[in-house]
């Protein structure tokens, strides 16, 4: 994975895993972390965007917490049908990530909904999709959290200031 990052890239990559800054100026904080200034750090983070190495930066919610309710789905898609049912699923908004697997059950999903009406809602349109041959739903009986960070270093690289 860390293959054609630099090493500032990396380290910024590891920086952006644990706990982003919430200040006024978070770019500036992580800068001076870093050895960068706030423009260097946001133009690089940016730029790491548009080459598809960082999907998303944001906030990760307790979505029970804050009352959703959701369920993981290993749907079984058809080979031909593989490419439309995956356009017709992520055109949901609550479906929030969507994985193919090398598997029977070839298509994994989360779908994450404000109400049981619209979870129910949403699965019921995903089983009816032409295409669709099989939908297992493997809802959370019980929530473990687990911190997860990537490490971008290469053997012999730590320290390496870039």
């Amino acid at each position: 994975m860390a293959d054609g990052l630099t090493a500032t890239e990396r380290r910024l990559l590891e920086r952006l895993q644990d706990e982003f800054p919430l200040a006024e100026e978070p770019y500036r904080r992580l800068g001076d972390e870093l050895g960068l200034s706030a423009e260097e750090v946001l133009s690089l983070t940016t730029e790491l965007c548009r080459r598809g190495v960082i999907r998303r930066l944001g906030p990760v919610y307790e979505a029970r917490a804050l009352g959703y309710v959701s369920t993981l789905l290993a749907i079984e898609v058809a080979d031909e049908a593989f490419e439309e049912v995956t356009r017709q699923v992520n055109a949901f908004p609550e479906v929030t990530h969507n994985y193919e697997r090398q598997h029977q059950l070839n298509c994994w999903c989360t779908v994450l909904a404000a109400t049981d009406r619209r979870l129910r809602e949403v699965v019921e349109a995903i089983k009816h999709m032409a295409g669709v041959l099989r939908v297992l739903e493997l809802p959370v009986h019980r929530c473990y959290k687990l911190r997860l960070a990537f490490s971008f270093s290469e053997v012999g690289e730590a320290g390496d200031a870039g």
